[in-house]
């Protein structure tokens, strides 16, 4: 073997160890995230609640899109104020749904820190539906990484690239 050819094969071996492995199909789960927390209880600590969780959300390898709660209510045909607890697996897949690719997974937050309240939400693509309630202990941003933690697993449930 020459020298010219050696070294050809060692620079590609050693950019082939070097380069991250390609997957196909690797993609980010398409999480919908609606804040439900109730106008009259949306205050600037509610506010930095959400906007730390959605923070916590962000940080897990998601394509994140936002949603307000009277249009995810329309969606789901809930607009006389039912409470969003009371949300069956087959609302949560309506507000899933959009079209020929309907989002991965759906977040519902409600976060209130001054009443020492948190009432998240998940449905996953496996039509999966967990609630976390949190009461009597403020929703800290310790508390909500180990929240989102838990939660994002359960998005992750039925997901497929």
């Amino acid at each position: 073997m020459t020298t010219r050819r050696f070294a050809t094969l060692v620079g590609f071996a050693l950019a082939c160890t070097l380069s991250p492995a390609a997957q196909a199909g690797d993609r980010p789960v398409d999480t919908l995230l609606v804040n439900v927390t109730p106008d009259a209880e949306s205050t600037p600590a509610s506010k930095q609640c959400v906007k730390t969780f959605v923070a916590r959300v962000r940080a897990d390898y998601v394509e994140l899109t936002r949603m307000g709660e009277t249009a995810a209510r329309a969606r789901v045909g809930k607009t006389a104020g039912e409470p969003v607890s009371a949300w069956s697996a087959d609302d949560l897949a309506r507000l899933r749904s959009r079209g020929p690719d309907d989002h991965d997974a759906v977040l519902l937050v409600d976060c209130r820190p001054e009443q020492n309240r948190l009432d998240v939400t998940v449905a996953s693509a496996s039509r999966a539906v967990t609630r976390v309630e949190l009461r009597g202990v403020a929703p800290t941003r310790k508390r909500l990484a180990v929240v989102v933690a838990s939660l994002m697993r359960r998005a992750w449930l039925g997901f497929s690239p």
